[in-house]
């Protein structure tokens, strides 16, 4: 015989099953009892869970499911297949010791379903249990989310506050630098008119006042150099009106000795005179020169020499009056008509005229010249020169006739050298050149460099079968574009003469 308690699913009561089988052992016999104690206890525990589930609002359903083949709920008569099947996978899946919670979503209601497994100890009668609580976690639910936006309300209220504290803590501190920036830019424009603000009591009050003292002490100093340029400016502008009254002064001068050098210079009506066919190109470096030229008559014979003294200016301005008159004496008084005995009574007058004998002076200057002596009866010429040759074209080809190496004066303690007499027979139509260096020295050109014999050459072959007053104008315009915007460095002298 053998004994078996179990719930009855149509009473919800415990009954007792007994088995006992027939003396033949063919069958077997069930006997069922109900017992008023077992109901007793299977009635408190309905309402132990009923009580509990009105006592607290939010949970909606408290049941009690005994584990069996088919799993049965203690509160609940009737229930569904899909609901059976349900728990009869919780029991399967579920550890005896952690309940399991299942969160779903009904009708808008957030619903929190709650598997507290017990395990009944010392039985074999039911011996796992489930207990299912079912709460309604809307409000909960509702509350959280209101709480976190409020906490996330009052973290962002917060760390604007922060940010807006920082911001006027940190305008404490940079709007006084920046005021001091302004000022220190105001500065550098030269006005020293700002001040910086001078508030609180921390490193940028002390910055600012040490600022503020610099800028006074800068003001002041200014104040002083100004007063000092103003009056260093009014010492300036006397002595400048000083010097510039010299300056005209000697410009006037120079200009008057100017007119003195232009009337000692012989007037081109009376080189036209002597040389009929002919041309004298002339410019000076500055207002006065110390190139000239000179022409005279001895007899039947006219001559010419183009001189070019050291310097320019002013000291060759009077060099070149020296020479003017050594030449006039020799020739005019004297009569002497050879070239070569002309220039040695020079050369003897300028050195005994500035003492460049031994011991005397260290004056060094003295001049270039070439000088020709021309008889137009028999075409002869006769030709000494110092340093400067002569050119004579002839059918297109440039015949040169050398000069002396030596200057007249410069001889300090040296004995004078004699020049040498050149005598060339002309013919009809031969053009005669004479210059000093100014215009083949002169730079300019593409390259800015000097213009050179070779070019003067060439430039005298090309134009010598033209007129002298076209040679005259070729000469000055080939110059003036070779110069362009260069200075001009040396007086200008060049003579052509036609026969």
């Amino acid at each position: 015989m053998s004994e078996k308690f179990s719930i009855e699913l149509k009473t919800g009561k415990l009954r007792k099953y007994t088995y006992q089988p027939t003396l033949d052992g063919k069958y077997l016999i069930q006997t069922g009892t109900y017992k008023l104690e077992a109901d007793k206890w299977v009635n408190k525990t309905k309402e132990t869970l009923n009580n509990i589930s009105k006592k607290y609002k939010n949970i909606k359903k408290i049941d009690l499911f005994i584990d069996a083949d088919t799993p049965f709920s203690l509160i609940t008569s009737a229930t569904t297949k899909e609901n059976t099947a349900f728990i009869k996978g919780i029991f399967n899946t579920l550890d005896t010791n952690l309940s399991q919670t299942i969160e779903t979503v009904e009708n808008d209601r957030y619903i929190e379903k709650e598997y507290i497994p017990m395990k009944r100890q010392n039985t074999t009668l039911y011996e796992k249990a489930l207990i299912e609580i079912i709460a309604d976690r809307t409000d909960a639910h509702v509350n959280q989310r209101n709480d976190l936006i409020q906490n996330v309300a009052i973290f962002l209220f917060t760390i604007l506050l922060v940010i807006f504290l920082i911001y006027q803590k940190t305008r404490v501190i940079t709007s006084p630098i920046k005021k001091l920036l302004d000022n220190v830019n105001r500065i550098t424009q030269g006005d020293l008119s700002g001040r910086a603000d001078v508030e609180g009591n921390n490193e940028i009050t002390k910055l600012s006042e040490k600022f503020n003292y610099m800028v006074e002490r800068l003001q002041t100093l200014y104040n002083n150099l100004e007063q000092k340029v103003k009056e260093r400016t009014a010492d300036l502008n006397a002595k400048k009106d000083e010097l510039e009254e010299q300056k005209k002064d000697i410009e006037d001068s120079i200009r008057y000795a100017k007119r003195i050098q232009n009337a000692i210079l012989p007037p081109m009506a009376y080189v036209k005179s002597l040389f009929p066919n002919s041309f004298i190109y002339y410019q000076s470096k500055d207002i006065v020169s110390g190139d000239f030229y000179w022409v005279g008559e001895v007899d039947n014979k006219k001559l010419m020499a183009i001189v070019d003294c050291t310097g320019h200016g002013v000291p060759g301005a009077f060099m070149s009056i020296i020479g003017n008159n050594q030449l006039t004496q020799t020739v005019g008084i004297e009569r002497t008509d050879v070239p070569s005995d002309i220039l040695n009574d020079v050369n003897s007058g300028v050195t005994a005229l500035l003492r460049q004998t031994k011991g005397n002076t260290n004056v060094k200057d003295g001049m270039d010249l070439a000088l020709v002596s021309i008889n137009y009866e028999t075409l002869e010429l006769n030709f000494a020169g110092a340093y400067n040759p002569v050119y004579i074209i002839r059918d297109k080809e440039l015949i040169e006739i050398k000069a002396d190496k030596f200057p007249i004066g410069g001889f300090l303690n040296q004995d004078l050298e004699k020049f040498k007499n050149n005598v060339f027979q002309l013919q009809k139509d031969d053009m005669i050149y004479m210059f000093s260096d100014g215009y083949m020295d002169q730079f300019g050109g593409p390259k800015g460099k000097k213009f050179k014999s070779r070019n003067m050459k060439n430039l005298m072959i090309t134009i010598s079968e033209f007129s002298c007053e076209k040679q005259h104008t070729i000469l000055k315009d080939t110059i003036t574009d070779w110069m362009k915007d260069e200075e001009q460095v040396d007086d200008i002298l060049v003579s052509g003469i036609k026969i």
